[in-house]
């Protein structure tokens, strides 16, 4: 029967976190037996705002009925996430917030019909022969896609046009039957088998391989790097006749690959019968083999009737690969609390682990401080071997100065060496002191990483967790996110009380929620802030001003964020307007501070601040930081001078690898590096001289998971930060 493929805008009928949510029982319907729900659905997993997903919706349909001849997409998640990516242009964050959480269910690369499937006309030879390399068809679907396979693998495709494709391949080297399917846009497949026969007289084809590395390698019969290797090679003749006085020839266009000795006799070959020549062929292996690349090999025979045949295969290379898993610190010997603090001694042990599929022999990891204030004591360390899918960790002992800043980011550099050239080098940061910032993302809202980025532009050290830790002391201040009705988080008293605890012993808070101070339930902390809420708000939060007479004076943003509904509140005695709603006027955040502890409390998401000229969201936050006490460093130059360089990482979002184009002025030193969320670094290019003009930088990723980055280009004394997201 005929099934749906739905496209829905709808409140959590895609929630399928605990219990199995109506996308899944709609997808997994049955009727006797045999499926009756929908083929795939995009549902969300939370309550969904109108315009924005009515947009993507308006937008996946015009895909669908194929209304822009420039964007034809067939595949159901091709058009889901295209009509994603016109709602994110239109509404901003809005909109990011529709696509993070609308979500495909069932076979993304499903090619939809939109109307009845017609039968292929297709013509083609019904047999193929030994050595042959090439087949021709007729189809009257031009666009059509035909593959031709053999025991699971894809020997070669063609696209239709003008009414007939040539598929070719490599020589067809086994007897059997061939797979051959044509596929087109509205069509049922055309399925059938094509036999492979000989063509008349010998025909010698690879019968079997066995890798020999026990006298030039690690004896495990697998081709590794840095490896002496013999090759046991079996030839059979599948032909109709004998072949005489048969000759080998092994090569391979690696360039990883030296071939030593690659002649090999295999005598005669009656028809059927196999020879084995044992270590008939050597080859040494390089150093930098990729991990599991396929290194190509063609073995070309001759018989001495001048008959040829060539055979290519390819072998799995394996290698190890180092990589940087994480770092801990021990400070037992000083306050134990798990950080490294000014004047203290500690044990920093560093984990490092072999990706590869081949051992990493003898490792030697060195620690080194790339700053003044942290001395390492320990010598490098002899980490041994390393067994593929394995971690070691060592512990280096350091020492910080006493005179060391509170809230320092002292960065440091990991580097492992083992045999065969192998290396590694990746780095990492840590705090000195009290961690300046703490982010709780209680309601899993954009802000957090937007406040992360204006972090790293402003060199303070900062932590995203989504629960409130027990305990804050190792914190200077907390920015606290709840979130806007439906998907907010409502503060509980246990989560309060730790919060007023962290105030009375002289901490800082900012708190955002657009329901937390009048619709939603006060606790203990609430009356800290100074803040009295009024009444729950309508749809209309628009432009924001800072108040004159506090320290956001003069900045103004257009609010784009996710709800614009949302709490009018007035301050108590005490409490100053910080940031107002231009029309209708009402109070968007106000501050509080005393001997003791200082307060922001807002009702907007502070990533919903749309940046214009002289108000930026990092300018706001240096401002916040500044209120708090947190020290920074910020130049109020990235804007422009991504303007001026043409800064462009493209394309972002990425998946394996992503260009960083820019334009230079002058000649300059330029470094780019690469952090996650946790301000680890996951990649340096190191330093670079580059020449005036255009130029760019390119991040090959590696083992590094999907998620939100921010990347720092320091070119000169020119500083630019901006975010990067990985997909799958």
């Amino acid at each position: 029967g005929k099934l749906p493929f739905i496209f829905s805008v709808a409140c959590v009928n895609g929630n399928f976190v605990n219990s199995t949510c109506f996308a899944e029982a709609w997808m997994r319907a049955e009727d006797n037996g045999q499926p009756a729900g929908a083929i795939a659905t995009l549902m969300s997993t939370i309550n969904q705002s109108w315009n924005p997903p009515m947009g993507g919706q308006d937008e996946m349909n015009d895909i669908l009925t194929e209304a822009y001849s420039n964007n034809i997409k067939r595949t159901f998640a091709g058009i889901s996430m295209n009509g994603c990516m016109k709602m994110n242009d239109e509404y901003g964050s809005d909109g990011n917030e529709m696509t993070d959480t609308w979500t495909v269910f069932g076979d993304p690369s499903l090619v939809i019909r939109t109307s009845i499937p017609q039968n292929m006309s297709v013509s083609h030879a019904n047999e193929l022969h030994l050595g042959e390399t090439s087949m021709t068809l007729t189809c009257n679907a031009n666009g059509a896609k035909a593959a031709l396979t053999f025991n699971g693998e894809i020997l070669g495709t063609a696209i239709v046009s003008g009414g007939s494709a040539t598929i070719t391949f490599d020589a067809l080297t086994e007897l059997g039957m061939a797979d051959f399917v044509v596929s087109g846009y509205n069509y049922k497949p055309y399925i059938t088998s094509i036999e492979i026969l000989p063509e008349l007289g010998p025909f010698m084809a690879i019968a079997g391989k066995v890798i020999n590395d026990v006298p030039g390698g690690n004896g495990n019969g697998q081709m590794d790097y840095a490896e002496d290797i013999l090759l046991t090679m079996s030839l059979t003749n599948i032909g109709v006749e004998a072949g005489y006085g048969i000759t080998s020839i092994l090569s391979s266009t690696s360039p990883y690959i030296e071939i030593i000795g690659d002649s090999a006799s295999f005598g005669d070959l009656a028809v059927g019968d196999t020879v084995v020549v044992t270590d008939a062929y050597a080859f040494s292996v390089a150093n930098n083999l990729p991990n599991m690349s396929l290194v190509p090999f063609t073995l070309t025979s001759t018989d001495q009737d001048g008959n040829e045949w060539v055979s290519n295969f390819m072998m799995p290379g394996h290698s190890a690969k180092l990589i940087f898993t994480g770092f801990s610190i021990d400070d037992a010997a000083g306050n134990n609390n798990g950080k490294l603090d000014a004047g203290e001694t500690a044990n920093i042990s560093l984990s490092v682990k072999n990706t590869g599929s081949s051992e990493a022999y003898q490792v030697i990891t060195q620690l080194v401080a790339n700053n003044g204030y942290v001395t390492v004591n320990s010598d490098p360390l002899n980490y041994g071997d390393i067994a593929p899918g394995t971690t070691t960790t060592m512990s280096f002992n350091v020492t910080a100065a006493g005179d060391t800043p509170v809230g320092y980011i002292a960065d440091f550099t990991v580097e492992a060496l083992g045999n065969f050239e192998l290396s590694m080098t990746d780095g990492f940061y840590t705090i000195i002191g009290q961690i300046p910032v703490l982010i709780v993302n209680m309601a899993n809202v954009a802000s957090a990483d937007s406040m992360m980025i204006c972090l790293q532009m402003l060199q303070v050290g900062g932590e995203v967790q989504d629960t409130l830790p027990s305990s804050l002391e190792i914190y200077t201040s907390v920015f606290v996110l709840l979130g806007s009705f439906p998907n907010n988080h409502v503060l509980t008293e246990d989560e309060g009380n730790i919060l007023v605890t962290f105030l009375q012993n002289g901490g800082r808070v900012y708190m955002e929620g657009g329901d937390t101070w009048s619709a939603d339930t006060l606790t203990a902390l609430h009356p800290m802030f100074f803040i009295k809420g009024t009444e729950d708000g309508m749809d209309d939060l628009g432009t924001i001003v800072g108040d004159e007479s506090n320290f956001l004076a003069g900045y103004s943003f257009e609010y784009n964020g996710f709800n614009s509904s949302v709490d009018h509140i007035v301050p108590y005695p005490g409490g100053k307007v910080l940031m107002s709603n231009v029309s209708p006027e009402y109070n968007t955040a106000i501050s509080y501070e005393n001997d003791i502890y200082k307060t922001v409390g807002a009702v907007f998401q502070f990533d919903g601040m749309t940046n214009q000229e002289g108000s930026t969201k990092e300018g706001m936050m240096a401002k916040i930081l500044e209120f708090f006490g947190v020290s920074f460093t910020w130049t109020e130059l990235d804007e422009s001078a991504a303007l001026n360089m043409g800064v462009v990482a493209y394309p972002n979002p990425f998946n394996d690898q992503v260009t960083f184009k820019l334009n230079l002025d002058e000649k300059s030193p330029v470094t780019l590096d690469v952090f996650d969320l946790t301000g680890r670094v996951v990649y340096s290019s190191g330093q670079k001289v580059m020449n005036p003009g255009p130029q760019k930088l390119v991040w090959n990723v590696q083992d590094t998971p999907p998620g939100i980055y921010t990347y720092r280009i320091k070119a000169g004394n020119t500083l630019i930060t901006n975010k990067l997201v990985r997909v799958n």
